[in-house]
């Protein structure tokens, strides 16, 4: 079925439907398909050689794949399928960024954003595709060690760093488009349910490096600040130091936006439009909940 499922991939009438039904396949029997994984890695890598498939059909299969790793029995049997999409990934990014000359046309720059975002959003469904599904129940008295060694001081943590590198360059290069940045955001709100350290676990140094490269001209600010207000609140086991300090750097950075934009007459300007604008709304929300997090945990 799978087969036939990838084989419908190179058909443009039939991808998208046979992209979504992998991906929901995949998901849903993935202990199961974790013997055809090395089988419908190489089919993926064949296909993209192809250059026959769009950003959607990526996204799919890639979060598809994604399910069958999180089902490997071992952390270690994760590193070597997780590098190759990651590679695949990175490799699209790559000829994003090298493609970005001072005399692009507005449409070329708007043609290598939309091609920058879909890999993106690529590495978002790699990410959500490692989430432990809903369904399968989680042991809270667990310290997970060695999940945590492995990510953090083992083979896991240079593949690690090169994801958290690799979003962290995207940003500065291509941070100013809104699409770019919801983008990030939502690769790194990835891995704040899980309650296992992996690959898109990253320290809170992480969000914080992110949310502080930011200012007042950074689009989707209020997307950011309830990223960061999301990283406090996340499921995985966490040194407690790092949490306050993250969350007191988070404090800064919002004061610093309050103050720029023109502390209380603008609150006060926002309040007049809460209204109809959820994004604002969302924003004082969050925000304040930063500070009540901040202040219970000093």
């Amino acid at each position: 079925m799978l087969n036939f499922l990838f084989d419908s991939l190179r058909e443009p009438l039939l991808a998208d439907k046979a992209a979504w039904a992998i991906d929901q396949i995949c998901s849903t029997c993935r202990k199961t398909l974790t013997v055809e994984l090395e089988a419908f890695l190489r089919q993926y890598v064949v296909i993209l050689s192809e250059h026959t498939i769009d950003a959607y059909v990526k996204e799919k299969v890639i979060g598809g794949i994604a399910a069958i790793i999180q089902a490997l029995p071992s952390v270690e049997s994760k590193i070597g399928p997780l590098s190759m999409l990651v590679q695949l990934t990175k490799a699209d990014i790559d000829t994003c960024l090298a493609s970005i000359q001072p005399e692009q046309t507005p449409e070329q720059v708007e043609a290598t954003v939309d091609h920058a975002t879909s890999a993106l959003r690529c590495l978002h469904s790699l990410g959500k595709g490692l989430q432990v599904p809903d369904d399968v129940p989680i042991n809270l008295e667990a310290n997970y060690s060695e999940e945590a060694w492995f990510w953090r001081n083992g083979d896991g943590v240079l593949l690690q760093r090169e994801v958290s590198h690799l979003l962290e360059e995207t940003r500065s290069i291509l941070g100013w488009h809104s699409e770019i940045i919801g983008a990030l955001c939502d690769i790194l709100r990835a891995g704040y349910k899980e309650h296992i350290p992996g690959l898109f676990v990253f320290k809170p140094a992480v969000t914080v490096h992110f949310v502080q490269a930011c200012s007042l001209k950074t689009p989707e600010l209020p997307y950011v600040l309830d990223t960061a207000q999301a990283m406090l609140g996340r499921q995985s086991q966490e040194v407690e130091a790092e949490m306050k300090q993250a969350a007191g750097a988070f404090m800064t950075f919002l004061l610093s936006v309050i103050d720029g934009m023109g502390g209380e007459n603008l609150l006060s300007k926002w309040r007049l439009n809460l209204h109809t604008d959820n994004s604002r709304r969302r924003y004082l929300k969050r925000s304040a909940n930063i500070f009540k997090w901040d202040l219970a945990g000093s």
